[in-house]
Order: C-alpha cells, then sequence, then structure tokens
C-alpha cells in the first residue's frame, strides 16, 4: 500500500488537476464574450484577495485569486463576480454596447454555454491524444491463472494461453468469453432419462500461445437440479475435457 502524501503535496496537485480546467471553462466564456463584442473587466483564476495580475490592452484584468476553488470572468454590466446585473443607469453610455446584459438573448446564452462546452473539448482532446498514442483500452484475452481441478485445467488451459474463439465466435477480449458461452443453449433433460451430449454441439475452444495452437473441446457433466415448480432441468455444473 502506497504510503499517504503529505498535505502540502495534496494542496499542489488538487491545483495543478483544478486549475487548467478552471481557466479552459472560464476562457470559453471569455472567447465567445469577446467575438460577440462584450468588454470583459476582470478574468480571474481564484476567489478572495489577488496574489498576482496584470492589465492587458483592451482593459481586462487578468489575476489570480488566494481561493484556488473556482474562477469568474466579469464582464461590463456585471455588478459583482456572480454576473448579477447592474443598473443600467450605472453603465457609462460609451460602454453599453459591450454591456453582457444588453446583449441579444441568444448571444447571452451562447455566452453561457460557452464554459461547459469548452470542458467537453478539452475532455475529447485528452482522450483523443491518449487513444492515439497508448491505443484503446482493451482487456487482453490471455489466461492469467487457472483454478486446480477446474474444467480449464483438465482441458489442458494453461497461465499465458490466449483464447482466440469459444464455439466458433471471436473472443479478442476476456469479457467476450461469457458472451460466447452464454450463447449456446443449456440442454434439458427429464429426470428419468437424458442422454449424452453429442460431440457436434460440444463447445470447442480455440487456444494460442507464441508458435502454436490447439482446439480444446469440452464436454459438459450435467446435474439435476430442482426448481421451486418441482420441475427438474439438466444443468452443466460441472465439465469434463477430452482433447479432440
Amino acid at each position: 500500500m502506497l504510503a499517504q502524501p503529505p498535505l502540502w503535496f495534496i494542496l499542489i496537485a488538487f491545483v495543478c488537476a483544478i486549475g487548467p480546467l478552471i481557466f479552459i471553462h472560464e476562457f470559453g466564456h471569455y472567447l465567445v464574450g469577446k467575438s460577440f463584442g462584450v468588454g470583459a473587466e476582470t478574468f480571474s483564476l481564484g476567489f478572495g484577495r489577488e496574489i498576482v495580475g496584470w492589465t492587458d490592452r483592451s482593459g481586462t484584468r487578468w489575476k489570480v485569486g488566494w481561493l484556488p476553488l473556482g474562477g469568474f470572468v466579469k464582464f461590463v454590466g456585471d455588478e459583482n463576480a456572480a454576473s448579477v446585473p447592474a443598473d443600467e443607469d450605472s453603465v457609462p453610455e460609451e460602454l453599453r454596447s459591450r454591456s453582457f446584459h444588453l446583449k441579444p438573448v441568444w448571444q447571452r446564452f451562447l455566452i453561457v454555454l460557452a464554459g461547459p462546452m469548452a470542458n467537453f473539448l478539452l475532455a475529447i482532446v485528452i482522450f483523443a491524444v491518449f487513444f492515439a498514442t497508448l491505443g484503446m483500452p482493451r482487456t487482453s484475452n490471455t489466461v492469467a491463472a487457472i483454478q486446480s481441478g477446474s474444467a480449464a485445467h483438465a482441458a489442458g488451459i494453461r497461465p499465458g494461453d490466449r483464447i482466440l474463439s469459444i464455439a466458433g465466435r471471436s473472443t479478442p477480449t476476456s469479457p467476450a468469453w461469457p458472451n460466447a458461452m452464454s450463447g449456446r443453449r443449456t440442454p434439458t433433460a427429464s429426470p428419468a432419462k437424458s442422454r449424452p451430449l453429442a460431440e457436434s454441439s460440444r463447445p470447442r475452444w480455440c487456444l494460442a500461445w507464441p508458435g502454436e495452437s490447439m482446439a480444446v473441446s469440452t464436454r459438459p457433466s450435467p446435474t439435476a437440479i430442482s426448481s421451486p415448480s418441482s420441475r427438474t432441468r439438466m444443468r452443466s455444473a460441472s465439465v469434463g475435457a477430452s482433447r479432440p
């Protein structure tokens, strides 16, 4: 078990993880707002007292607050960081054309929507980069371990074998194994009489390992199970195996 990291490390990791997400979110608001001619007075990462900041040529104050739990963009016409609309009379005449709250509803809607959409696009880009460089995540079809005395052990399946197909169905990943086996019907029989399973109906497992491959067939040994309706059906409760 990994040792508990110190508190300072957790805080730094938290800031490093949430900081880019906050910036991308707020930058989405800012970018779409600027495209519609809305003036931005403040772009802040974090809340509270300013730690560091600067003012760009357009008059926007870019700053970092001491509490890294979010951020905000204060547009022209906002009374505070929560975008509460200021009194229209308090907005100078020369700035009214750049006021967020005096823009058409559809423009305000897109500006508000731009923040979460920026985060969605960021997630898509991150996953695309991982898939392009590392490939799609998938579970191997290689056998990791075999239970002693099991049907797989009796059939000669060993750790390191790759199960390529079951009953003619391709199994490129281990989650495909139960799907391939569930596609086969469970034989039924009366309690008084039953017939052995035909050789052609036995599931065939195609195995592979470096330089060799092998087909293995399994032979179900049915066990009678009583149901609540007092009817008895046959089910493959244990399995024997033989090489073809």
